[in-house]
């Protein structure tokens, strides 16, 4: 469903838009996963603490990744993907006002504002 959201837009915003609301929204609402955050939270968290946040980055990254390459180099596309997971992992964990990622509009005045500026300086950062 992300994938499919990310390749139906027609521009880097767009995709950026649409994958970090599909993701925001498939997560927020898995019936197994919520019961776990409810019931046994440290099952999920263990994923997103640590050592093993880079290979959950590292997994949802490559799982992005190629579906930003119509709009950016290889390489920019995976710093992108990165980036773009820890902004979803970190709004999902700690929810901020006026910027839930379930809500479409608060998702383009973040994307517009801080994520798609962030992704262009990446993609002509060279270091």
């Amino acid at each position: 469903a992300i994938a499919d959201a990310i390749n139906g837009a027609t521009d880097l915003g767009g995709a950026l838009c649409e994958g970090l609301g599909t993701a925001a929204s498939w997560l927020s609402n898995h019936a197994v996963l919520v019961r776990l955050m409810f019931d046994e939270p440290a099952v999920v968290l263990t994923h997103v603490e640590f050592e093993q946040m880079d290979e959950t980055l590292a997994a949802a990254s490559a799982a992005v990744s190629p579906h930003l390459t119509r709009f950016l180099a290889p390489a920019a596309a995976s710093r992108a993907g990165e980036w773009v997971v820890r902004i979803l992992i970190s709004y999902l964990l700690f929810p901020a006002d006026g910027t839930d990622l379930t809500v479409p509009a608060e998702v383009v005045a973040l994307v517009e504002r801080h994520v798609l500026p962030g992704v262009l300086a990446l993609a002509v950062d060279t270091s």
